[in-house]
């Protein structure tokens, strides 16, 4: 997705954070559906990207094409069913573990099982 947005001279990377994140998505969304205006997709942003708006606008000024669009569409299509299949996967774990949640309690006060960074 980065290479396609830099192809199109879109730098939304070199402002935001987190190109994944709720603007992000956004703003891709908006590019996809045809918005070209920089202005308008930097008012897509959302928390502390707000603060970044006069970068963003920079950032945002690219030669976006079809084929840009047609390509992180399906690039974010892609990623969305992924995240959707993990979440799918993961209430299907916490179902079938759910009668030994006494037993994975306890694992969890294993500092190495538990998801905490080592210290």
């Amino acid at each position: 997705m980065h290479k396609i947005l830099e192809d199109a001279g879109v730098k939304l990377s070199c402002v935001a954070t987190d190109v994944m994140g709720v603007s992000g998505r956004q703003m891709m969304r908006a590019l996809i559906d045809g918005q070209a205006d920089a202005d308008a997709l930097a008012e897509l942003a959302k928390g502390k990207l707000r603060k970044k708006l006069p970068a963003l606008r920079k950032a945002l000024d690219g030669r976006f094409r079809s084929h840009h669009a047609f390509l992180l569409e399906r690039m974010l299509a892609h990623v969305e069913d992924l995240e959707d299949d993990i979440e799918a996967i993961s209430a299907r774990v916490q179902e079938q573990i759910s009668p030994f949640e006494q037993a994975v309690q306890v694992l969890r006060t294993i500092p190495a099982l538990s998801g905490a960074p080592p210290k």
